[in-house]
């Protein structure tokens, strides 16, 4: 586009200067074109990528999104663009989506060494597929010898798999060519304090907090979840407590969307709902098996976050009758129907037998599409907030045992506002210490009203009790699930280590029983106690000391 007098054309030099702007990195520079040439009433796919770029480099990912799919339309095999479709998506949390839109950009150019490191860090933010997140990268290297990116990736998943070698030794490697990689500093700092180097890791990720303004969001609330983390190592818990802070203050603003989310309403609503309910209108079905459920046992494993389901899940699926399934979600197109609103709770009164088959045949196809076989076996469904669905669960499989875990309800509010879960429309209550409270208290009125007035076969199990006598209880709940008992249960944490373990409990369950977490809360006791009343009663009613 020229002018009459040889000149470029201004709309030219705008998409030009946009152009260079995104080569150079400059997204904000990009972005102010690209405003300049909205203005004057151009349309171009160049300038929602310039958008697009510039409010994913701010953390605004919904925006991004929204720019990069008008970028799309407009321009449909545009790999850029398609991977900051994906970006956003992953952000977003919708890792599905953002796997099959680079899978799309692959079919494009399937030899993109940027792509296939965006699929290297997709699958390992989700956390799913670590073997195929490590294969991506090692992917990215074979195309692009050196890419520092995947490098890092590779010592994150070092550090996901505490291979503390592996992840110091590619952190070097990575520091020696660029010595602020942050995601290097990061995994050293994850060793050191495996380690107990705790002040090694404070100096390092202080340092790395000098730089917290040009930091994304994301990534300043790793950093200092690790600095609290080594504070806490070194018992300055006054410092740690305020590290978690900002940590959880920095995912509050990136999770901004959640602030309003149904969580609290739902199971609001829940609780009323089984306050007002007469045991004697509960119907049940006259349990109509179908040909899906033919496993020897059904169990479901649940409580609250950080209240011991992990070691459950883990002793038990170190038995040779039991597969395990742990935190995977085969309900949700049944809640949604019957377990998210006042309404859906009323229709599950009176479900018909249809719905109840219907509703069974989705959960057996759900779990059978993550690759497990449940038929003939002891099959374990481990969902901690699965308490929010016995209803649900009490209609659809009466003949289901419940394996309820208990922990001291200080220790549970407390770690699961300090370490690290990945945040949905409940975790995100967890992001103060008031919302996790009143998460508690709401979840576990739901446990004890369900335990109280529907028909379920249930054992609550107390970590502490576990730890303390462990043959006695594992075996005691054996007996509840009418397994023999395995001698490879006394040494689960062999299998475990063998084993993909989704939780953040991972590295604690690998070394076996301990005592670790038990009492951490009187520590913290000065920052708990604006909670304490909210979380009282329940430490009188399951037996915990008030001191």
């Amino acid at each position: 586009m020229v002018m009459s007098s040889g000149r470029p054309h201004p709309t030219q030099v705008l998409l030009s200067n946009m152009a260079s702007a995104i080569l150079a990195g400059d997204f904000a520079r990009a972005a102010e074109n690209a405003d300049l040439a909205f203005a004057r009433g151009i349309r171009h796919p160049i300038l929602f990528k310039a958008r697009g770029l510039h409010f994913d480099s701010l953390g605004r990912y919904t925006d991004a999104l929204a720019n990069f799919e008008e970028a799309r339309r407009l321009d449909p095999r545009d790999i850029v663009v398609l991977d900051g479709i994906a970006i956003s998506l992953a952000r977003l949390g919708d890792f599905a989506s953002a796997l099959a839109t680079l899978d799309a950009s692959l079919a494009i150019d399937s030899a993109r060494s940027a792509t296939h490191y965006l699929r290297g860090w997709v699958l390992e933010s989700h956390g799913d597929d670590i073997k195929a997140a490590r294969a991506a990268y090692l992917r990215t290297l074979e195309l692009q010898p050196g890419h520092i990116g995947s490098m890092s990736g590779l010592a994150a998943i070092a550090v996901r798999e505490h291979n503390w070698p592996e992840a110091r030794a590619n952190a070097e490697i990575i520091l020696a060519g660029d010595p602020n990689h942050v995601t290097a500093h990061v995994a050293m700092a994850s060793a050191e304090i495996e380690d107990r180097q705790f002040a090694d890791a404070e100096r390092r990720l202080r340092k790395l907090l000098e730089r917290a303004a040009n930091m994304p969001l994301h990534v300043r609330a790793v950093v200092n979840g690790l600095l609290a983390d080594a504070l806490d190592g070194q018992d300055k818990v006054a410092e740690a407590f305020a590290a978690h802070t900002a940590e959880n203050e920095d995912e509050r603003q990136l999770h901004a969307r959640l602030q309003n989310s149904d969580a609290i309403p739902t199971v609001e609503a829940l609780v009323e709902f089984l306050e007002q309910l007469d045991p004697g209108d509960w119907q049940t079905s006259a349990d109509t098996v179908t040909g899906n459920e033919d496993v020897q046992q059904h169990v479901f494993l649940m409580g609250f976050p950080r209240s011991g389901t992990t070691l459950l899940e883990q002793i038990l699926a170190s038995h040779p009758a039991v597969t395990g399934m742990e935190e995977r979600e085969c309900m949700s197109a049944a809640a949604r129907i019957f377990a998210n609103s006042r309404e859906g709770l009323a229709r599950l009164m009176h479900i018909s037998d249809e719905d109840l088959a219907d509703a069974r045949r989705t959960y057996w196809g759900a779990v059978r599409s993550y690759g497990i076989e449940p038929a003939g076996r002891v099959f374990v469904d481990k969902v901690p907030m699965h308490t929010i669905k016995l209803p649900l669960i009490a209609k659809l499989f009466p003949k289901a045992k419940i394996l309820f875990a208990l922990r001291d309800p200080r220790d549970v509010v407390l770690s699961c506002f300090r370490r690290h879960l990945q945040v949905s429309a409940a975790t995100y209550e967890f992001l103060t210490l008031p919302g996790a409270a009143r998460m508690y208290d709401r979840v576990m009125q739901i446990g004890a009203l369900s335990r109280e007035k529907l028909p379920i076969d249930c054992r609550v199990q107390r970590h502490e009790d576990l730890v303390e006598n462990f043959d006695r209880e594992a075996r005691a709940i054996c007996d509840f699930l009418g397994v023999t008992w395995a001698d490879a249960m006394m040494n689960f944490e062999q299998s475990a280590r063998e084993r993909t373990i989704r939780s953040l409990s991972a590295s604690q369950v690998r070394r076996g029983l301990n005592s670790d977490g038990i009492g951490q809360w009187r520590r913290y006791a000065e920052q708990l106690e604006p909670v304490l009343p909210v979380l009282e009663p329940w430490v009188r009613t399951f037996g915990y000391s008030p001191t």
